[in-house]
């Protein structure tokens, strides 16, 4: 690993138990540019979030979600997609939001990207919220997209 890169290591830090780490690195780099080269700014419009326990994830939170329409949100995806194929190891790039309505604080995943796919996840959310992908977009874009009911 590149200290001058990414800076010393604290054991302590949240990196994956893996004897792969640059590979963990590759993933952040790889979604963290992504979202760069479409103009969102780290910590302003998304945080990358990972853990300990789920090893080959990434989580992306979205902070402002009207700068995030479905179609832009798709095209990000399907490129972290294609970017995914490259690595050895079946890596889970999730992107999600906390729930903006006051008192939410619920974080809501709406898609899973792996190297073979890019899907809604509807069970996460429409759990005891919405029926459907279409009344889910109704409630944070204005509009259903084209979604069936």
């Amino acid at each position: 690993m590149d200290d001058r890169k990414w800076g010393s290591v604290d054991p302590d830090d949240f990196i994956p138990l893996d004897e792969n780490v640059s590979e963990w690195y590759d993933v952040l780099s790889l979604v963290r540019g992504i979202f760069e080269r479409s103009g969102y700014l780290e910590g302003i419009s998304y945080n990358l979030i990972t853990d300990r326990f789920m090893v080959y994830s990434v989580h992306v939170e979205l902070l402002q979600l009207s700068e995030f329409s479905p179609d832009r949100a798709w095209g990000l995806a399907v490129e972290i997609k294609r970017g995914l194929r490259r690595f050895k190891h079946y890596w889970l790039v999730e992107i999600g939001f906390l729930d903006p309505d006051p008192g939410g604080n619920e974080f809501l995943i709406w898609m899973e990207i792996d190297k073979y796919r890019v899907h809604p996840r509807f069970g996460m959310v429409t759990i005891e919220r919405f029926h459907s992908m279409a009344e889910f977009f109704r409630k944070y874009w204005g509009t259903d997209f084209g979604f069936p009911p």
